[in-house]
């Protein structure tokens, strides 16, 4: 009694449980449909054919989940708009979205085929990522069609290239599907490690959907393996994680491994239930393979429960689904299952009839499987030394093709290398020259300032030591004529104003030729002095700032100094339009900074508006090995020389 008790609260746990997925669903269903009016909307509102071909391709990965037909129409929509407008990439997408439902619908030869054709537009466009999943596809195929050795090619080659591309999306499928080819081939503790591998990246990339997939197929080796309270455990935490709403393909293995587990538990009430949801999702999805798995088991529960006449009724529905679609690989066990059942029922001639029926398919099967399993083990190896070689003589060639790409590169990289050589030889000749050139440029420019400058010392010496003292002679004679009373005052007066005025031209002359003051008393003073004689023509308000800590500058450097900032006012005077210039000199380690400001009209353009008075300045600053910086986004003109000592 007690024991009723007890599975009947199972039972009701059950139904519980899987009410409240079914709720789950139901809320997503909603919500992909919702979705689906809003895409359907916007195709009728957008001129665009590229956008709409985006909105085709959504509508079939979307309808991909419950309703396969309705996602074929969509995907031949995008093929047919891709095609129109030479979209290679959303041509691909959906003739591989094509082939993922001939795949759903257990039509693995002609989903080959699509990806087959995706492939090749995929190579010829070098769309890397899609030739990975494209793999992928393919290998998929191969593993239901019972051909392991063509899955694991394909799926090492995903492999590789998800690698090389760095794509983890890939990658993971990659290593997911190469376990189920080993798990396909009873290959447990091998697939087990690519699972765990594929759970890690999932976890990684935070995908918790793909985590919830490579944990069912963990537990499904765990069934094998006879842990079946640990695969249960973990088929119900899939099947309640709402990672899988509106995911029916996905919903309804679960729920079938679960239905497995719970008959190798016992628990016939809930299998039977299970059973029931997963009748139900297979025929909404036209999942012919899944039916078959559904007919068994609920034969194998009847058989338990001793009735075999149920249980005939539906093996023999699984035996006429298999032949018709051809899934070869299930007759083995449906016929085991009727010889069985025909036993129990005491006919056997039928049972010796199944039971040789099921002895000629396993040996052949068995024989193609053990032909597999030799090829699996040689390409399990060539996985793990991420190399693929089927044969000696393909292997020779790959040898010789590397012994050849060697020594071409070999030979590559000499004449490179040689060619390198000669470049940087001749480039070292002409930089060498170049320098020179630059050095005796240099020289000759210096030997030219400094002859200049000579040169204007001695205009200066001779201005004012010779012609100015002699016109101050003649001068100071005039004003004693002034007292003699014979000679015309006025006259004589005038002469003298015309003499003071010679005078001080000469000493203009004198001062802008070679300043006296920068040799007697320094640069500042010299500055000063000039700062006196700009104001003086009352074209702008002159100001200079000078840093009293700014010390031991060569004679050299100061007339440079000197000069450049005699260049910049000449300039600020002939063409700025100023009412205000400010130069500043600041001291800093090892130099001084020039900071030339003025509100004028700037420089509308300096490549076309360097004149010799910019030139000169330039000039100078590369002499003296300093940096020149002019700004005239802001109003006005501003210069900045960064001057080494």
């Amino acid at each position: 009694m007690i024991a009723v008790k007890i599975n009947i609260y199972k039972l009701a746990l059950s139904k519980f449980i899987y009410a409240f997925i079914f709720i789950l669903n139901v809320d997503s269903f909603n919500c992909q449909n919702q979705k689906i009016d809003s895409l359907n909307n916007e195709i009728k509102t957008t001129n665009n054919e590229d956008y709409k071909t985006k909105l085709y391709y959504s509508l079939a990965v979307n309808y991909s989940q419950f309703d396969l037909s309705k996602s074929d129409l969509y995907c031949i929509n995008t093929v047919k708009l891709a095609s129109k407008q030479k979209n290679h990439y959303y041509l691909v997408l959906g003739i591989n979205r094509l082939a993922r439902n001939f795949h759903k619908k257990s039509n693995y030869k002609y989903s080959i085929k699509l990806c087959e054709l995706g492939l090749a537009i995929a190579i010829n466009q070098k769309y890397k990522k899609l030739e990975a999943s494209t793999y992928n596809d393919i290998g998929s195929n191969y593993t239901m069609l019972g051909d392991h050795r063509n899955a694991l090619i394909n799926f090492h080659k995903s492999l590789q290239l998800s690698t090389q591309i760095k794509n983890d999306t890939c990658l993971k499928s990659a290593l997911n599907n190469i376990g189920l080819s080993f798990q396909e081939n009873d290959e447990l503790d091998s697939a087990l490690i690519y699972y765990k591998e594929a759970l890690f990246i999932n976890k990684k990339l935070n995908d918790n959907r793909a985590s919830f997939l490579v944990l069912n197929n963990i537990a499904t080796i765990y069934l094998k393996q006879k842990k079946y309270q640990e695969s249960y455990d973990i088929f119900k935490s899939v099947a309640k994680n709402d990672s899988l709403n509106g995911d029916l393909s996905s919903l309804i293995e679960t729920l079938h491994n679960i239905s497995c587990v719970q008959i190798k538990l016992g628990n016939y009430s809930q299998a039977k239930y299970s059973i029931q949801q997963v009748n139900e999702l297979a025929d909404k999805l036209d999942n012919s393979e899944m039916l078959i798995y559904t007919y068994l088991n609920l034969a194998e529960i009847n058989s338990i429960e001793g009735k075999n006449r149920n249980a005939i009724i539906l093996l023999e529905k699984a035996l006429k689904c298999a032949i018709k679609n051809k899934f070869t690989y299930a007759l083995s066990d449906i016929y085991l299952a009727l010889s069985e059942n025909h036993k129990r029922n005491r006919d056997f001639e039928k049972s010796l009839f199944y039971h040789k029926k099921h002895t000629d398919i396993s040996d052949s099967l068995n024989k193609n499987k053990n032909v597999d399993l030799l090829e699996n083990i040689k390409l399990s190896q060539e996985i793990n030394n991420k190399t693929i070689l089927l044969n000696l003589k393909e292997k020779e060639i790959q040898l010789n093709v590397e012994i050849n790409k060697r020594k071409n590169i070999i030979i590559i990289v000499s004449f490179t290398f040689f060619i390198l050589m000669l470049i940087i030889f001749i480039f070292y000749i002409k930089i060498k020259k170049n320098k020179l050139m630059f050095t005796q440029q240099k020289q000759s420019l210096e030997a030219f300032f400094n002859g200049q400058e000579a040169e204007r010392n001695r205009l200066s010496q001779e201005l004012h030591d010779g012609i100015c003292q002699n016109l101050t002679i003649i001068k100071m004679g005039l004003e004693n004529e002034i007292y003699n009373d014979s000679i015309n005052k006025e006259n004589i007066k005038s002469k003298t104003k015309e003499i003071e005025g010679c005078i001080g031209d000469i000493r203009d002359v004198s001062h802008n030729i070679a300043p006296i003051l920068l040799y007697e008393m320094g640069l500042k003073q010299a500055l000063n002095s000039l700062v006196y004689n700009i104001n003086k023509l009352n074209k702008f308000k002159l100001e200079i700032e000078f840093d009293d800590k700014i010390q031991n500058i060569s004679k050299t450097i100061e007339i440079h100094i000197y000069r450049i900032t005699q260049e910049l006012l000449n300039n600020a005077l002939k063409h700025s339009n100023s009412s205000f210039v400010k130069i500043s000199f600041l001291n800093i380690e090892n130099g001084l900074i020039l900071e030339y400001n003025d509100n004028g009209i700037g420089i509308e353009n300096l490549n076309k508006k360097t004149g010799t008075g910019l030139k000169n300045i330039k000039t100078r600053v590369d002499l003296i090995n300093s940096k020149i910086q002019i700004n005239d986004e802001i109003k006005g003109l501003n210069i900045i020389i960064d001057i080494k000592l």
